[in-house]
Formats: C-alpha cells, sequence, structure tokens
C-alpha cells in the first residue's frame, strides 16, 4: 500500500522595506523537507511542486519579487541508486531557447506548474531538480523568469555523497541571469567552499547570489549559517539560500549580506521584514562565455548515513582556566597567538578550548578531500570531552576581549573566513585585518564588544590541494587529481540498461513470483500425478 510522509514547512519570507523602486526588492527563501512516496517519483514531484506553487502564491501577496527553493525540494535526499534514478529526471530545455514550458506541449508537467505559476504570479522562481540529459544525470538549478521562461540552468559540479548517481557537467560554467532587480549568479550545495564558479561571476561584478542546498551541519565549523555569513561578508555579496529541512542537520538559511544576517529569519512560520539592496545588473553574455577551470575536486564515496557531524580532525587544544589567558602554537608554518578576557566564573558544565590545527578538511567525512584547512579559534566544549565541540546552547560566560592572530605562508588558492558563532545563531561582531610581510601573511581577528553565548570565535582558512597530498602550508601549487572513472558514470554512458532497469525495478520481486510461481506448481502437480499413476499400478498387479 502507498504511503508518504509529511514532512514539516518552513516558510522564510524576508520582505525587503521598499524604500524605492530602484534600491531594493523583496525576496523570499523556503526551507522544506520534501514530502516523498517510496517508489513513485512522480506523485512525489506532483505533491512538491503542488506546495511550490502554493509558496509561490504566498509570497506574491507579499510583493515578492523572487523565490528560491531548495536542492531537491522536488525529489527529497531518498534518491535511489543510478540505475533507477532515470524515473526521478526531468528533460530541461536549453535556456537559449528562451522556453515557456507553461505553454509548450511535450513538456515535463512540473516544469509546466512552476512556469505557469511563476507567469502567473510575476516573479523569479529558482528551483533544483535531477535533470535529464541524453545518457546523463545531473543535479541542476533552474531559473523562470517572472513571464515563466526558463532563463538560467546551472548543473552541479563538486558533489558530496552524490558520486554513483550525478553526472558531473564536463565544464564548470560561471552562470548567472539578469532580473529588473540585478544580476544574480547561480550557486548550488558545496560551491561555496571552493574558488569556482564565484571567483569568475564576483569579478564580472555580480554581487547577488541565488544559492539552493542540501547542507549538512558540521560542528564546530561548518555550519551552514557560518559558512553562509562569513563567506557572503568575505565575498561582500548577498546570498539567498534555500536550504533542505529535514532536521536541525541541514539548517539555517535565509539572505546573507555583507552587512549581516537576521536570525529572527531561520524561527518556523515567520515573516521578516529586512531590505534586500539591488546590487546592479551585467552582461550576460560576457559572463556566459566564462568557463572556469576548478581547483579542487569532488574526490568523494557514497555515504547514504547524512547526520549532524563533527569534524574528523585532532586538535591542538589548550583549555582556558583563567579569566585573562594567553596561548601560542605553531606547527607546520602555521602560527596562532591568542589573547582572551573573560568571566569563566560563570560557567556550568561547559568549557573553552584554544583550539589549533592545520591539516586536510574531512568535512563531511569522506576519505578523500579536496581542500585542507588551518584554524585559530576558541571553542566552547563540554566540560570533559572533545568529542562535541561546538554544540549551541546557552552560557553566561562574558568574553570581554579576544584577539587572535595567525601566520601563514600564504597560496594562491585559498580562502580565509571569519567564523563566529553565538547561541541562537546570531553572529559576533568582530573585525579582521591582514598585512603581508616577507611572505607572510598575518590575519588579526578582534573581538568588537562584550559577547555572551560564544560558540565558536576564530580564523578558518581553507586551501585546494589533490586528493593523495598532505597539507604543506609552503606549497603554491597544489593538483587536482581526476575522479576514480571506475566508480564514475561520468562519461554519460547508457543509463539503465533493460535487463538491470528490470532487476532494479520495484515490481521486480512480484514479476519473478508471478513467472516462478505457476512453472513450480506445474512441476508440482506432474510430479504428483507421475507418482499416482505408478502406485495404481502397482495395486492393480
Amino acid at each position: 500500500m502507498m504511503e508518504f510522509l509529511i514532512r514539516p514547512l518552513l516558510l522564510i519570507l524576508l520582505i525587503a522595506q521598499m524604500q524605492s523602486a530602484q534600491d531594493s526588492y523583496k525576496a523570499a527563501t523556503f526551507e522544506y523537507e520534501p514530502e516523498y512516496i517510496p517508489d513513485d517519483p512522480l506523485e512525489t514531484m506532483r505533491l512538491n511542486a503542488k506546495e511550490f506553487e502554493k509558496q509561490i502564491e504566498i509570497v506574491s501577496k507579499e510583493y515578492a519579487k523572487i523565490i528560491v527553493f531548495p536542492e531537491l525540494g522536488l525529489t527529497s535526499i531518498h534518491l535511489p541508486n543510478r540505475s533507477a534514478l532515470s524515473n526521478w529526471s526531468i528533460e530541461v530545455p536549453d535556456p537559449e531557447k528562451n522556453s515557456l514550458p507553461c505553454n509548450e506541449s511535450g513538456i515535463h508537467e512540473v516544469l509546466h506548474k512552476i512556469s505557469c505559476a511563476a507567469e502567473r504570479r510575476k516573479l523569479y522562481v529558482v528551483i533544483n531538480l535531477v535533470e535529464k540529459k541524453d545518457n546523463c544525470l545531473y543535479s541542476s538549478n533552474v531559473v523562470f523568469s517572472s513571464e515563466g521562461r526558463i532563463v538560467a540552468r546551472y548543473r552541479k559540479y563538486y558533489r558530496y555523497n552524490e558520486f554513483g548517481e550525478f553526472n558531473r557537467p564536463k565544464e564548470l560554467n560561471a552562470t548567472a541571469f539578469s532580473t529588473p532587480f540585478g544580476t544574480f549568479g547561480v550557486l548550488i550545495g558545496a560551491d561555496i567552499l571552493y574558488e569556482e564558479p564565484a571567483r569568475t561571476l564576483i569579478e564580472k561584478n555580480v554581487r547577488q547570489f541565488v544559492y539552493p542546498l542540501a547542507w549538512v551541519t558540521v560542528l564546530p565549523f561548518s555550519t551552514s549559517y557560518q559558512m553562509q555569513l562569513t563567506w557572503s561578508k568575505t565575498k561582500d555579496v548577498t546570498v539567498i539560500s534555500a536550504p533542505y529541512y529535514p532536521g536541525r542537520e541541514y539548517v539555517v538559511g535565509g539572505i546573507f549580506m555583507s552587512a549581516g544576517y537576521d536570525p529572527k529569519a531561520a524561527r518556523l512560520n515567520s515573516a521578516i521584514v529586512d531590505i534586500v539592496p539591488r546590487k546592479g545588473r551585467v552582461s550576460i553574455d560576457e559572463i556566459s562565455q566564462s568557463v572556469t577551470e576548478p581547483i579542487g575536486n569532488d574526490c568523494v564515496v557514497r555515504n547514504k548515513d547524512i547526520k549532524l557531524k563533527y569534524a574528523n580532525i585532532t586538535p591542538f587544544t589548550n583549555k582556558i582556566d583563567n579569566d585573562t589567558s594567553q596561548w601560542t602554537w605553531e606547527a607546520d608554518g602555521i602560527k596562532c597567538e591568542f589573547e582572551v578576557t573573560a568571566n569563566l566564573s560563570a560557567r556550568k558544565t561547559e568549557s573553552f578550548q584554544f583550539f589549533a590545527y592545520t591539516g586536510k578538511d574531512d568535512v563531511l567525512g569522506e576519505k578523500c578531500s579536496s581542500f585542507a584547512t588551518s584554524v585559530c579559534a576558541i571553542v566552547r566544549c563540554g566540560s570533559n570531552s572533545l568529542d562535541k565541540c561546538g554544540l549551541v546552547g546557552t552560557s553566561r560566560v562574558t568574553f570581554s576581549s579576544i584577539k587572535i592572530k595567525t601566520t601563514y605562508n600564504q597560496t594562491k588558492h585559498e580562502l580565509v573566513f571569519q567564523n563566529t558563532l553565538q547561541h541562537g545563531y546570531y553572529e559576533i561582531p568582530s573585525t579582521m585585518n591582514s598585512t603581508n610581510s616577507t611572505g607572510k601573511m598575518i590575519q588579526t581577528m578582534v573581538l568588537s564588544s562584550e559577547a555572551q553565548g560564544l560558540v565558536v570565535f576564530g580564523i578558518v582558512r581553507k586551501f585546494f590541494l589533490g586528493c593523495t597530498e598532505k597539507s604543506n602550508d609552503t606549497a603554491d601549487n597544489y593538483v587536482t587529481l581526476p575522479a576514480n572513472t571506475n566508480d564514475n558514470p561520468d562519461n554519460c554512458s547508457p543509463l539503465v540498461p533493460d535487463l538491470e532497469r528490470d532487476l532494479t525495478s520495484p515490481i521486480y520481486p512480484y514479476i519473478i513470483l508471478c513467472t516462478i510461481f505457476p512453472v513450480v506448481l506445474f512441476a508440482l502437480v506432474y510430479v504428483a500425478i507421475k507418482y499416482r499413476r505408478q502406485i495404481l499400478s502397482r495395486i492393480t498387479d
């Protein structure tokens, strides 16, 4: 019997206060755990598309100009293996054709519904789906204009836990689309962990991004909130993100700007007023011709057990025991220097640790990662264990001053973040200055005002390397290793051979039963008749 799970919904409507038609607009982002019907992809997508239509109508009444839906928001994360994934896929018209699915025949009904909703409600819509192109399957963002036309498509390049299911496009294309209220770059998933395609887009003066994601929370430094906030501030851009929402493992999303983030936007069923400034329009033709050369690989293994995770690293730590503390750590070309003043007498069961680390970033537990991390930070932990540092909770400890300085050899491809997290998903105000002296990069991060409820405060740096290389901070030529082609369907071979498709069909067990049972029954009847004749023959003899 068919059954489906009703998933919780989280609508975040961030409404821009319209100072004028020229300098701001209203935007909406929808955090959502999709409905899912096992073995019924079409009905699953129908139900979720219906929910999308509903939310489009709701936000249009608030005069929103754009809405972003989550990664895998139409299908859920419960996708089958590659052999059956084609049943969950949709063919998407090339954006260059300026297609209007609402008025076209032979188009998938999900595209038809979303296109008509966008046209009817006059707003831009960003969705993510499983795209089928010839023999390839991609995780793709699709953008509809306020006329319902498909104006952009972006195929996921960096894959986490999807290595055996989705193809990776041969090229990583910087993708953007223009609206009357500015130009938007398109991102997905783990893109903000890598230089491209964001660097190419930002160099072309794109300052706004739409960002569907299904981000796994990795404590203590890689919650979605921390990464989106620090990335938007570091790049001085606006990010409209829509996360998949199956519980605390994946939140938080919203609208992140270089000026900050309103944590109330993460609460259930709340309409939050926020200002979304326009960032200007740029030439899409110029951007679409830019094909980036990505640094970093998606060298991962299949992992279906996606839960709340903790970074799989062994840091060097030193417990903060005094109200005024200093600590210096240096290794492998990295130096961390800490100065802290706090009222530790207000502690209950928590402890605070100076936290220093440099090495491979095993951020999602994969066996192979393409970037490394160096960290100089203060982290809240349990009283006697470092296993679960970074859990968000109340704390009465007030930090009056914090100064963290890190010194290292700068590499060509790296990202440096101010990484802060406070109870309630608030940002901790801070400043960071950079200087370059005798080939050494010096980053100094300072607490701007007293802070209570500190969870994380520090400098996180990511730099890129190949899967087999060790973190050697003096190197400047990290290489990208090719993916394992034996496990990778990127050659776009036929999706599913006929035999394999039959074997993976959910009705296959019933086919086997219905085929074998008559044969077995016939054999039993034949044997019974044969032995009956033999017995009767003996009796008559």
